[in-house]
């Protein structure tokens, strides 16, 4: 049951995306890239903290502490984004 809702709740985020404006798509990458992260689609949600980057997105600074972005920390590329946001990876 946990799985099908699960696999429901990542089966909307596009839906989800696709409803924001352009100008809030522009506003919101860390939070889409939070919501693909607690669905298990880190690819995903690599795609869109590397958008959040691109445009300088002020809530990348949360990214170590931000506990919606915990399912990524173990993958190698969290540590790569937190550098290139200018922090230092905990496990360093």
């Amino acid at each position: 049951l946990a799985l099908l809702d699960s696999a429901h709740r990542a089966a909307r985020i596009p839906l989800l995306v696709r409803r924001l404006s352009d100008a809030d798509q522009a506003r919101s990458q860390f939070w889409i890239a939070t919501l693909y992260a607690q669905v298990s689609m880190p690819d995903s949600a690599f795609l869109w903290l590397d958008r959040a980057y691109a445009v300088r997105q002020a809530d990348l600074s949360s990214i170590l502490v931000d506990p919606m972005i915990a399912p990524l920390t173990m993958d190698p590329r969290y540590d790569e984004m937190v550098r290139r946001v200018g922090l230092t990876p905990i496990r360093e």
